[in-house]
């Protein structure tokens, strides 16, 4: 059942059963309607057996229930996967000297060295 059901709309579809048993079984669009209300009730922080005593069932069938409900689809988060790009190198050192000459990719220790030495 798509929407919000209320307290009230679920105890209605149970009684709309009538007189029944611990064992009889509770056809599908009524488990529908119950399990609408549990699920609101949840996602609003009521714990298990306050929502199982409103409603007139054991925990026990809510958590069943519960499990046989599929995951909603809205749960899962459309996720886009690229290639990590590594940051850039940091720029190396390149010294042109008043004579011209141009020294490129060597660390500040190694260009004195070779325009010194």
């Amino acid at each position: 059942m798509a929407g919000t059901v209320s307290l009230n709309e679920a105890r209605r579809a149970l009684s709309s059963l009538g007189r029944r048993g611990k064992t009889t079984k509770i056809p599908g669009p009524i488990r529908d309607v119950v399990m609408a209300y549990v699920q609101e009730a949840r996602s609003s922080g009521r714990r298990w057996g306050e929502i199982a005593q409103s409603v007139g069932l054991s925990t026990s069938v809510l958590h069943r229930w519960a499990r046989a409900i599929p995951p909603r689809r809205s749960r899962l988060k459309r996720v886009s996967i690229s290639e990590f790009a590594a940051p850039p190198a940091a720029p190396a050192l390149v010294l042109v000297t008043a004579q011209g000459d141009r020294v490129e990719g060597l660390g500040v220790e190694q260009a004195v060295a070779l325009l010194c030495g």
